[in-house]
């Protein structure tokens, strides 16, 4: 009788790969999650069981099948989980070990280790060697790594250490197991006391305090902590353990950033809400207490108090002994958004987020996914951490791009959120002053809408909304700056009706908080002689100027170089450094206000130090900093009391792009931006500087009407078939070979508009425009074909053409966007086979469903 099959995403150093495996009875029954070890060429690896009802006629294979080793206990994934992953996987139809990935606890690249592990009391009559090995495992605090057990066996025969390996295991006490392999789990010695004889002389007075405190303390204290608190130094202490006087004992050590970036936790008094924020709470907690699974869009102005409803919710879940999920949409928010939710909630509390380093993700993933902690808080990462008793989950800031994936497999964390709370029954509330047209669109739908619409209409006492004006840039007058320090303002367009503003605030001992959307001092360099512009070879994209490193850097790619002393095309010097960054504008503040304390916040200062950019938030809420400058992280979350001036120096940014949503992130941003100011009792005052001041993203951001920007987005949108209206799959193929990129996107268009279920976009012109500007037509477009009920049926797809950003990092980029019905799976299959077929040597095809982004 042959043995079952099973298929197994098996985590390949060079690559996740979906396998088919014997299942032998002695493996034991495997169920979908499972994780196993798998050979896999010469090595052993781990892999997760995906299913175990396989045949040999469905896999296709010839030929014998290797056998899974064995299981693994723990690490595995959660039947729920692996409902999460299928669900995600038959939405985005990208590749299913892909997803499988983001689920599984953070494992090293080698993936599996043999740890001896004690399981009983250790048996009597154990040899010397024996005892040796067992005693260097009790040690280890009961687990041990193999190979550095033989190691710390010491220079003996390997036959000595295997007999004594092989005479623990067959005593059943203890037991050799696979375990997955991440980083090294944390283990702290905690002293405890023994029990002496009463009136003992032969100790001082420092050792008794010490003898005393362990007793007091048990296990809680190691030699440091307890040699502080006794005010004697650790030689005592270790002095007292190397006697037999106190008991040293290893236990585990969570590594949590909270406790390394020093987060308090205080109290707070309470909040009387506001009728529409009590009204809120009343919808959310019988959902939160009776687990009905809803959905709700939580919408309200900057500073209308959507935290407090947060905490409401998240109270009541935690009082039915729940676990929380609480999102944000940028690492630099998380720990502001703790300090507020840990003053009202003192429950155990998680952090997971990319820039962690892999011994804290683990931990973090470890108490969550055990239960230990009850609050979990981070970016979109955050969304893939199993929780086995989630009751509620929150996202705030439910508009940002940030929760979707940018690189494969393109999941949306808000989508994956979405499922979580659909399979386990945990209601779900969005959050934002400025919701996406999407989520406007889902909680407004006509038969039914998804999202349940709960509006905040009041402001809590002591705030109210910020005095707004526009200043138009454009008709500034146009008179040569006379001095230097005029120079340096227009540059960094510091008008002066804001630098009036910026002086009064100041005057008034006040903070003033101002957004400028690019990094770097000057985005452009420019030859006054001859108008050559520094570009960057690989992208195609203007250098930008970067004054603290005094280099020129590429956003795109990140390539940097020295910038030229002359120009390149003409020899003419000095360039022209053109346009403001935000380190133009700390220059420009400085110079202007020389006694202001001023700094920056930006992607750049929170790469180079994240502690400093924590401690320049703390500055500001503490009064210790005048003016932040930043980009739009600043526009996110901050929340300080006598921020009373907010500024935006220049709203175009982004306003003009070639991108459907480009209107809406700049609402947005700018909305966002001005509920800084004026939130706690003193009058604010907003200033958004602009050279298109009768645009609608930037009245209506100034009148915080997004039922109003929504409304005429809307219109727009349907006439260009974009989202809401339709599902968007973006296909780009690209290579340092341009006509070869070229080529492969057009037989993709030829091969997706001649299936039966396609049909290529009605009265657009047929052609692509090279990359060297010249026109180069495409075979004619099929007529469109009636949907037969095919995958993807009322599918459109547009002509190929450049991309926006036609050369990215060395390579030529070619796009076709396809549009499927709204809230339309993926065509299952479709995806793989494109790449599948149209795979060639040296071109890359990458297939993303709901770009964030077009360009």
């Amino acid at each position: 009788m042959s043995s079952a099959l099973c298929q197994v995403v098996v985590n390949a150093p060079l690559g996740r790969k979906l396998l088919a495996y014997e299942c032998p009875p002695a493996s034991g029954p495997l169920r979908p999650g499972d994780a196993v070890v798998v050979p896999l060429g010469s090595r052993e690896c781990a892999g997760w069981v995906i299913r175990t009802d396989i045949s040999v006629s469905e896999l296709e294979i010839a030929g014998p099948l290797k056998s899974i080793i064995e299981k693994i206990e723990g690490g595995g994934v959660r039947p729920e989980d692996l409902r999460l992953c299928e669900a995600m996987h038959a939405w985005y139809g990208t590749n299913f070990p892909d997803i499988l990935s983001l689920f599984v606890p953070p494992v090293a690249p080698k993936l599996v280790r043999r740890i001896v592990q004690v399981l009983d009391a250790p048996p009597t009559g154990l040899s010397p060697a024996a005892a040796q090995l067992a005693e260097l495992v009790q040690q280890a605090g009961g687990k041990m790594d193999v190979r550095r057990a033989k190691t710390a066996f010491g220079a003996k025969p390997a036959s000595a250490f295997q007999s004594a390996l092989q005479e623990l295991t067959s005593a059943a006490a203890y037991a050799v197991r696979p375990e997955l392999l991440s980083t090294t789990p944390r283990q702290k010695k905690f002293l405890g006391p023994v029990q002496l004889p009463s009136g003992r002389t032969d100790l001082s007075a420092s050792e008794k305090m010490v003898l005393t405190l362990a007793d007091q303390h048990p296990w809680q204290y190691g030699v440091a902590e307890l040699a502080g608190l006794a005010q004697t130094s650790t030689h005592v202490v270790r002095s007292l353990v190397a006697r037999r006087l106190l008991l040293e004992r290893a236990s585990r050590k969570w590594r949590t950033p909270l406790e390394r970036d020093d987060v308090a936790q205080v109290s707070a008094p309470e909040v009387v809400p506001t009728p529409s924020q009590a009204r809120a709470i009343g919808e959310l907690v019988p959902a939160v207490r009776d687990q009905t699974g809803e959905f709700f869009l939580l919408y309200g102005p900057t500073a209308s108090g959507k935290t407090h409803v947060y905490e409401a919710a998240a109270k009541e879940a935690l009082r039915l002994g729940r676990q929380v999920l609480l999102m944000v949409p940028e690492i630099a928010l998380t720990r502001p958004l703790i300090e507020r939710i840990r003053r009202t909630i003192h429950e155990p509390v998680a952090v997971v987020h990319s820039r962690q380093t892999p011994a804290e993700r683990r931990d973090e993933w470890e108490r969550s996914s055990t239960g230990e902690a009850r609050l979990l808080v981070g970016p979109r990462s955050a969304a893939f951490v199993p929780l086995p008793e989630i009751g509620l989950a929150i996202i705030d800031e439910c508009h940002d791009a940030g929760y979707k994936q940018s690189e494969s497999p393109y999941l949306d964390a808000r989508r994956v959120v979405e499922e979580k709370c659909a399979i386990t029954r945990a209601p779900l509330i969005v959050g934002s002053a400025t919701p996406a047209v999407e989520q406007w669109h889902e909680a407004e739908a006509a038969g039914g809408p998804r999202y349940r619409r709960l509006d905040l209409t009041e402001f809590p006492t002591r705030v109210s909304r910020p005095v707004v004006s526009i200043v138009d840039l454009g008709k500034l007058p146009a008179s040569k700056p006379q001095t230097d320090l005029d120079r340096v303002c227009r540059q960094s367009f510091l008008s002066p009706v804001l630098q009036g503003l910026i002086e009064e605030t100041l005057a008034r001992r006040q903070a003033c908080v101002l957004l400028m959307n690019r990094r770097g001092f000057a985005p452009q360099i420019l030859c006054p002689a001859c108008g050559h512009t520094e570009t960057c070879g690989d992208c195609l994209m203007a250098m930008v100027y970067h004054a603290q490193d005094r280099q020129i850097s590429c956003h795109g790619c990140g390539a940097r170089r020295n910038p030229p002393a002359a120009c390149p095309a003409c020899a003419y010097a000095p360039l022209g450094y053109m346009g403001a960054g935000t380190e133009r504008i700390v220059e420009a503040c400085r110079a202007r206000f020389p006694s202001a304390r001023v700094a920056r916040l930006d992607q750049d200062s929170f790469r180079k130090n994240r502690r400093r950019a924590f401690e320049t938030l703390e500055d500001l809420k503490n009064g210790r900093l005048d003016i932040l400058i930043g980009t739009q992280m600043i526009a996110k979350g901050l929340d300080v009391e006598h921020v009373s001036l907010s500024a935006v120096i220049l709203a175009d940014v982004g306003l003009n792009m070639p991108d459907y949503r480009a209107r809406e992130k700049t609402f947005q941003l700018l909305a966002q931006l001005i509920g800084r100011s004026g939130r706690h009792g003193i009058p604010g005052r907003a200033v958004l500087q602009t050279f298109q001041p009768a645009s609608p993203a930037i009245v209506l951001s100034a009148q915080e009407e997004a039922p109003r920007f929504v409304e005429s987005e809307l219109e727009s949108r349907k006439a260009g078939h974009w989202p809401p209206f339709f599902r968007i799959l973006r296909i780009v193929s690209q290579s340092s070979n341009a006509p070869r990129a070229l080529q492969v996107i057009r037989k993709i268009y030829e091969h997706m508009t001649s299936m039966d279920f396609l049909s290529p976009r009605r009265g657009e012109r047929n052609e692509v425009r090279g990359v060297d500007g010249d026109d180069e037509s495409l075979p004619p477009s099929p007529q469109p074909s009636p949907a037969g009920g095919g995958r993807g049926e009322g599918m459109i797809v547009s002509p190929p053409l450049p991309c926006v950003r036609a050369k990215w990092k060395g390579e030529y980029r070619f796009q076709i966007i396809a549009r499927l019905p709204w809230q339309a799976p993926v065509p299952h299959g479709l995806l793989d086979e494109i790449v599948s077929r149209y795979r060639t040597a040296g071109v890359k095809i990458m297939t993303e469903p709901d770009p964030v982004s077009l360009l």
